[in-house]
């Protein structure tokens, strides 16, 4: 998408949060889109490498609360970045207009690329901590810990994501089914246990 495009969805967004207005659902669709779009690489270029790959000064035991300001020091940038979006404002504004227009999902085509040869349900949690339904398949095993495949859309394209089965937390993404795979098998043995405790400390989290 054009940036003249993206800087006029923020803009009207922005204006629309300063006045008080309430933005047609229209922009807000198109500005949550390129948000959740921006979010995303910022994790998989930023806040994930820095979680899994050497920074061994972040206890496992304060993941959430690395997380939280991972994410609050991206809502600083992504607002000077987008010309002043609110994105906790935009993201509940999103949500009112969905409920007021509630209509069924778009069914997500499965790009043509590569088919899943033994397709299954998991579930994948978001930056919300929501768990939400995805298929793939189950593509490697460490110390009986599964991990799968699936497919996520983005502004850019089709990407392939691997994701833990235990608790849906994202491990790496690549245009490339083989290339995922290999970069998640990567990061996984050399983060074998901070893997493990994370897993440990989201399970007593959850019970």
């Amino acid at each position: 998408m054009p940036k003249r495009l993206n800087k006029k969805f923020f803009k009207r967004v922005v204006t629309d949060q300063r006045q008080e207005r309430e933005t047609p659902k229209f922009y807000l669709s198109k500005a949550i889109k390129l948000m959740h779009a921006w979010y995303e690489q910022r994790y998989l270029t930023i806040i994930g490498p820095e979680w899994w790959e050497g920074f061994e000064q972040i206890p496992t035991s304060e993941f959430k609360t690395y997380i939280k300001q991972a994410y609050g020091d991206a809502d600083v940038i992504f607002r000077e970045l987008s010309g002043g979006v609110d994105a906790q404002r935009l993201a509940s504004d999103y949500k009112k207009v969905k409920r007021k227009q509630a209509r069924k999902p778009r069914k997500i085509k499965e790009a043509p690329v590569r088919k899943l040869r033994k397709p299954e349900t998991f579930l994948i949690t978001n930056k919300h901590y929501e768990k939400i339904e995805v298929t793939g398949e189950l593509v490697f095993t460490k110390r009986d810990y599964k991990f799968f495949i699936h497919r996520t859309e983005d502004p850019w394209g089709w990407r392939w994501t691997v994701s833990d089965a235990a608790c849906g937390m994202r491990i790496a993404s690549s245009d490339k089914y083989k290339q995922a795979v290999k970069q998640a098998e990567e990061i996984i043995d050399k983060n074998i246990e901070r893997y493990i405790n994370t897993v440990k400390l989201k399970e007593e989290e959850q019970s």
